[in-house]
């Protein structure tokens, strides 16, 4: 969770016990600091995926060289939704080659591939590098190869210590995760009227969002209230999602697969679980009920009118 006020996460694993990072000791815009604790947060939730304290701490030394590195860019990056396709192959491209590099790559970009604000140009490039299987390595320029490995490569002390099958597990542990989308709404057979409805399901708790901070009110896309434990679906939704199924099927099927994927890929994902425990004599019911409205919400939010 990221405490209210500050941009400090806390991730329990699955023993209990208890990791907290905080993002204020990074370099950077104070913007930046608070998009990436949101998502590392996000991650961190029991809906998140991480289930030990080496998964968290494997993602903050990636995060951590992320930002160290845009802290030295001459174009200032002040929050996500100003990181360029141009940036990120930059930073891809100044990893060291070998399983280090390949994971600060993996494991930043299954993160940032999260936040809804990060440009669409940006998340094609990082969705390409996640599906190449080879890792290219641009030698250090200014810097001497030791000032290289020393900032970029593995200033944490515990970490240098890791064994490499360690690393590798953890880049494992990041695709898998990474991959891994399915939907966290939780089911209902009617409407709760304390419940506050959105685009995609109601929701329960506003102010308690696991992609903000507690006590402040939920400003994710509403494509993420698939993924939040705090949605709740009802048959009501059924049609419209059945509709916005159907619509990323035919953008699939026009659009080029890494900018699909980038977009797409999750939302579609989630849906196809929730089709998957609602089964297909319901799902194609629904779809038949879509009603004009359901269609008018779904196309404004393809095109992105509510996270303006």
């Amino acid at each position: 969770m990221l405490h209210a006020g500050t941009l400090v996460v806390e991730h329990r694993d699955s023993s209990g016990r208890l990791a907290r990072y905080d993002f204020r000791a990074l370099p950077g815009a104070e913007g930046l600091k608070r998009s990436l604790a949101e998502v590392f947060a996000a991650r961190c939730s029991r809906a998140g995926g991480w289930m030990s304290h080496k998964t968290s701490e494997q993602a903050w030394w990636a995060v951590r060289q992320f930002v160290t590195w845009l802290a030295q860019q001459e174009d200032v990056t002040g929050d996500v939704d100003e990181l360029t396709a141009s940036m990120w192959k930059r930073w891809r491209l100044s990893r060291p080659s070998g399983t280090s590099g390949r994971t600060q790559s993996v494991v930043v970009a299954s993160l940032l591939r999260e936040h809804p604000r990060i440009p669409l140009a940006a998340r094609e490039e990082i969705a390409e590098r996640r599906t190449s299987n080879v890792h290219l390595r641009r030698e250090p320029a200014q810097n001497t190869q030791d000032t290289h490995d020393a900032i970029y490569v593995l200033p944490d002390k515990q970490l240098q210590q890791q064994t490499v099958d360690d690393i590798a597990g953890g880049v494992d542990d990041a695709l898998a995760s990474a991959r891994r989308a399915v939907l966290s709404a939780r089911l209902r057979h009617e409407a709760d009227p304390r419940d506050v409805p959105t685009v995609t399901a109601d929701c329960h708790d506003i102010h308690h969002s696991q992609f903000t901070a507690p006590g402040t009110a939920c400003t994710a896309s509403f494509l993420l209230c698939l993924a939040c434990t705090n949605a709740r679906i009802h048959p009501g939704h059924h049609p419209r999602l059945a509709h916005l199924h159907h619509c990323l099927e035919s953008l699939r099927s026009v659009l080029d697969p890494a900018r699909w994927a980038s977009r797409w890929q999750q939302t579609h994902e989630r849906l196809e679980d929730l089709k998957d425990k609602l089964g297909t004599t319901v799902w194609a019911q629904a779809l038949a009920e879509a009603t004009a409205t359901d269609r008018d919400l779904v196309d404004l939010l393809l095109k992105g009118d509510f996270d303006r």
